[in-house]
């Protein structure tokens, strides 16, 4: 992919600011006031992008533009100039058609906003992207990435779909917990009952979708009272009444390695059992899931009850304990803390109505972003 060479911002739509100060991006060398050439050095380069981009920065401060989003407008007492750095992305509706697996549309889409963003902008071409980043909660968000060479190799990706077999990479990408909101709201899934009110052993009730899932129900579905796995949950019985009532509850991959069963069990004290491949786990670096969750082989699929039987109880309790406490890193902020909204301070929604809540408030919120950040 050849990227456009450019020195100076153009205009945008995205209610780009240019700064009102006097300051030059500086070449490699230029002529001072009293009529001498003087060579600048690499890092007197970068300092005046960063002067640039602290003055783009404090102009944008004076400005009251907001996005009228409908589904979140960060304003309030929260946000610091939240007009600064605001910026969403909405074209699914342009380039997604239902039911549809043809990657070219997309692929190119995510390529030409890139070339528009080189072209128009000198940021990208300085770093060819290391200084920027993607969020993509969908599961085709790393296959339309890899289709921009620079995007894949250098961008940081923030993405649900965190797969090491398919090229995301645990040094420079984010994995993103993802979490299924029925109403959008996170109304009636916090909490549960106590362990000793727990009479299932473990559940799981889903489509069969991949191999994984696959070998579970051959194995287990139908097989045993304490090992509760369902492709289709019985009309007499509620999934979330079914998840309160278990110990452990199974969070397999489907057709890819990311889902919001993990998420849900921890809402509602459960201990997720995760059977997944090449996954890297939300805030991994920082959460340690081995003291609130238990990984499952899928080669040790058959031997699923007595894995989970031989754990002690002292063990267990421990372990649901801490899932309690990790929760609060994938809730939404309630009323009284940041804000009366009952919608998701910060989420990622995709086209099947799931949504990506973070425990951080962050001014961003769209299908796909591509930003430019800056360290300073």
């Amino acid at each position: 992919m050849t990227l456009a060479n450019s020195s100076q911002p153009g205009s945008s739509n995205h209610s780009t600011v240019q700064p009102s100060v006097n300051l030059v991006v500086l070449n490699e060398e230029s002529v001072t006031s009293t009529g001498l050439r003087k060579k600048y050095s690499n890092l007197e380069r970068i300092e005046a992008g960063l002067a640039q981009a602290r003055a783009t920065i404090s102009e944008a401060r004076k400005k009251n533009e907001m996005l009228d989003d409908p589904d979140y407008v960060p304003r309030g007492p929260l946000y610091l100039n939240a007009n600064v750095f605001h910026s969403v992305l909405s074209i699914v509706g342009y380039v997604y058609i239902v039911d549809s697996r043809l990657w070219g549309p997309m692929q190119n889409t995510a390529r030409d906003y890139v070339n528009l963003i080189a072209g128009r902008y000198p940021y990208w071409n300085r770093s060819l992207g290391h200084d920027h980043f993607m969020l993509a909660c969908h599961d085709w968000g790393p296959k339309i990435s890899s289709a921009v060479r620079y995007l894949r190799k250098n961008s940081i990706r923030v993405l649900c779909n965190a797969n090491t077999s398919e090229k995301f990479h645990p040094i420079k990408d984010v994995s993103m917990p993802e979490i299924y909101l029925p109403q959008g709201t996170m109304d009636g899934l916090i909490g549960g009952p106590s362990p000793s009110k727990r009479s299932i052993l473990v559940f799981f009730a889903g489509g069969i979708h991949g191999y994984i899932r696959q070998v579970l129900m051959e194995h287990w579905e139908n097989k045993d009272s304490d090992v509760q796995i369902h492709e289709y949950l019985p009309k007499n019985m509620s999934y979330y009444g079914m998840v309160r009532q278990s110990k452990y509850c199974i969070c397999p991959s489907g057709w890819e390695v990311a889902s919001p069963r993990m998420v849900e069990a921890l809402y509602m004290g459960c201990v997720p059992v995760l059977i997944k491949d090449n996954y890297a786990k939300p805030f991994g670096d920082v959460l340690n899931w081995s003291t609130f969750s238990v990984d499952v082989a899928v080669k040790d699929i058959p031997n699923l009850k007595t894995i989970l039987m031989s754990i002690p109880q002292r063990q267990y309790l421990k372990m649901q304990r801490i899932g309690i406490q990790a929760r609060r890193h994938f809730e939404k902020f309630w009323d009284g803390e940041f804000g009366n909204s009952q919608k998701p301070e910060c989420s990622n929604s995709t086209s099947d109505g799931r949504k990506v809540l973070w425990s951080l408030p962050t001014p961003w919120n769209s299908s796909v972003v591509l930003m430019r950040y800056i360290i300073d």
